[in-house]
């Protein structure tokens, strides 16, 4: 009974994150969330079906878990599809979102004629109880394509968040907010829930099935709680974020044998000069909040002509660019005998970091130190390297 009241807990958890999140009027990430909250209400669906089945209310109410198992072949494309809206500036097309619910329709297909039959377990026994070698094999194929769904779905998400981790650092400076590492913990507590699921059908009557239920309670409130962390992804303008959609898919496209070229080198020279004065003497790298579509306005420039001017007239991409030029900065400040009073927190934000973090680690690439090591070397005037931007490349 406790596993039960439990398990109850968890799956009306699981439908109340889901309501939520299907009524987010958040215009930040508002797809994305909506999308988590259809994931959220299968789980809660799937752990309804269980505690139907360990409450024994199956005879008195037949029709419950067929009705809850319509929705597992949903739970996997929906995870997919939110994490798809965090990484991506412009929404998926519906036609191309309605391809990842063909499993789905198929499985509605087979679960519509238990129905009529007059049977109370689970659609799985009922399918691989019949007399027939091919309604055998069809139960099967429910049982394996599901959790063979649920890993795919899952790798796939997971190749979603590496493939972000690269395309931010093209369109911002500032990355600690949006480059959505949470997923990482999101899509682990995920995997943990698979694996608690695989363990209970694997491993029926199990002594960590107490434990288990404990585990489901637990991943559905740190779920909720990576999610409602998150700011907009990219903050962008309705204009700008087709711009940034067309630049990262270009990103991902192979790259061909001839290198289109969007700028000659009379116009790259050119334009590489006024980024030189906005950088060196403006020094726009201050600003905290710089993004690709900022700097792309203040030079008149599309958000992809600039984007090119910089990793082909530069060789980096927007983030180490910008960031090269702080670290500069904060090196100045580090030997200016005006800026003594600043602690190293204080000479990152001077500088347009946001988070101490960011600073160390991107400090400690460029320079070969970390900020402390260099601070002491300066006051000590001893082993001081060259500002990055003044060693060979």
């Amino acid at each position: 009974m406790p596993d039960l009241l439990l398990n109850a807990l968890t799956a009306g958890s699981a439908v109340a994150i889901a309501f939520l999140c299907l009524a987010s009027l958040r215009p930040p990430n508002q797809r994305a969330i909506r999308w988590f909250g259809l994931f959220a209400l299968c789980v809660g669906f799937a752990l309804l079906g269980h505690c139907a089945w360990l409450g024994g209310y199956t005879h008195v109410y037949p029709y419950l878990v067929p009705v809850c198992e319509l929705t597992r072949f949903a739970m996997a494309p929906a995870l997919y599809l939110s994490i798809w809206h965090f990484t991506h500036p412009q929404p998926m097309k519906a036609a191309h979102s309605r391809w990842h619910f063909i499993p789905a329709l198929l499985f509605l297909g087979i679960v519509l004629p238990s129905f009529a039959a007059d049977r109370s377990d689970s659609l799985t026994a009922h399918l691989v109880s019949l007399p027939s070698a091919i309604d055998r094999a069809l139960g099967q194929l429910v049982s394996y394509g599901l959790k063979l769904q649920l890993v795919v779905y899952w790798l796939l998400s997971w190749r979603l968040v590496n493939r972000h981790q690269r395309h931010i650092r093209q369109v911002a400076a500032t990355i600690q907010h949006i480059q959505l590492r949470w997923l990482y913990g999101l899509l682990l507590t995920i995997a943990g829930m698979i694996s608690l699921w695989l363990v209970q059908v694997l491993v029926p009557q199990n002594p960590l099935d107490h434990s288990i239920s404990y585990g489901y309670l637990g991943s559905l409130f740190l779920m909720s709680f990576f999610l409602i962390r998150q700011p907009d992804v990219f903050a962008f303008s309705q204009a700008d974020k087709q711009a940034v959609q067309v630049l990262l898919a270009e990103q991902d496209a192979p790259t061909p044998s001839v290198k289109p070229v969007r700028l000659q080198p009379q116009e790259m020279a050119r334009l590489r000069e006024r980024l030189d004065q906005l950088l060196i003497r403006d020094k726009v790298f201050l600003d905290a909040d710089l993004d690709l579509a900022k700097l792309a306005q203040q030079l008149s420039l599309s958000i992809n002509d600039l984007s090119f001017l910089i990793n082909e007239g530069y060789g980096v991409n927007f983030f180490t660019l910008i960031n090269r030029y702080r670290v500069d900065e904060a090196c100045r400040l580090m030997g200016s005998p005006d800026h003594q009073h600043l602690s190293i927190l204080g000479i990152a934000y001077e500088v347009g970091f946001s988070a101490k973090t960011t600073f160390n680690t991107v400090f400690k690439k460029q320079v070969g130190q970390t900020p402390s090591s260099y601070l002491n070397a300066v006051k000590h005037q001893k082993d001081v390297p060259m500002y990055p931007s003044e060693r060979p490349t």
